[in-house]
C-alpha cells in the first residue's frame, strides 16, 4: 500500500507528481502553498519557518554497499577504515546535508541513483537504503559492508512537511492523515 494508491482511494482525480529536489527548494514550495506536502530525510532541526508544519513518520534503514569484488575488507570494517575509500555520494543527499555524506576524505557526487550503482559496480563504497540494493545484491554486483561501529543501526528520519493553512482545509488535512497513517502501516 502506498501513499499514492491511499490518497487516490480519496481523490482519484487528482493529480500527484513526485519530484525529487532539494530540501530548500522544497519547503519554500511548501511555504507558498505550491506544494501540498515535502517528504524529506530529517535533519535534527526544526525548520525556522512558523507557516511550515512537520510529521516524523518515523526512520528507515541505511546500510552501507560497494561492489563485490570491492579491496574494502568482505569483515567488520571500522568508519576510520571505510573513510580511506572512495565515497560515491548522490547529489541530493549531498545539497540536504545529510550526516552520512563526506565520511570519507575522498568522494564523489553522481546526479542519478542510476549512475550511482553503475559507479559503485566499479570501485567505492556508498550509504543507500537496502530496499534500492537487493537487486544488485541478489545478482552478485554488490554487496553490504558490516559496520564495527553500529552495525545494522544507521537508520535517516523521515519528516513530512507541510503547510500550516492545510490544516484548515478538511481535503488537505484527510490527505496528510492518509500519509500519515501509511507511514505507520510500514513502521518507519
Amino acid at each position: 500500500m502506498s501513499i499514492e494508491s491511499e490518497i487516490k482511494s480519496l481523490q482519484p482525480s487528482m493529480i500527484i507528481n513526485w519530484l525529487q529536489r532539494d530540501r530548500n527548494h522544497c519547503l519554500q514550495q511548501v511555504e507558498d502553498g505550491d506544494a501540498l506536502f515535502a517528504i524529506m530525510p530529517g535533519m535534527g532541526n526544526l525548520h525556522p519557518s512558523a507557516g511550515i508544519g512537520s510529521i516524523n513518520l518515523g526512520s528507515f534503514h541505511l546500510s552501507i554497499f560497494t561492489a563485490t569484488n570491492s579491496t574494502i575488507p568482505d569483515k567488520p570494517v571500522s568508519i576510520a577504515e571505510l573513510a580511506t575509500f572512495r565515497q560515491l555520494i548522490t547529489e541530493n543527499d549531498l545539497a540536504n546535508e545529510l550526516r552520512h555524506t563526506k565520511l570519507s576524505s575522498e568522494f564523489e557526487i553522481v546526479s542519478s541513483q542510476h549512475l550511482l550503482i553503475d559507479k559503485l559496480k566499479r570501485g567505492g563504497w556508498t550509504v543507500c537504503s537496502p530496499d534500492k540494493m537487493s537487486h544488485h545484491i541478489t545478482n552478485g554486483d554488490i554487496r553490504e559492508v558490516e559496520l564495527q561501529e553500529a552495525p545494522r543501526m544507521v537508520r535517516q528520519d523521515c519528516i513530512l512537511f507541510y503547510n500550516m493553512s492545510s490544516i484548515s482545509s478538511q481535503q488537505e488535512s484527510e490527505i496528510l492523515a492518509v500519509a500519515t497513517q501509511v507511514a505507520k502501516k510500514l513502521n518507519l
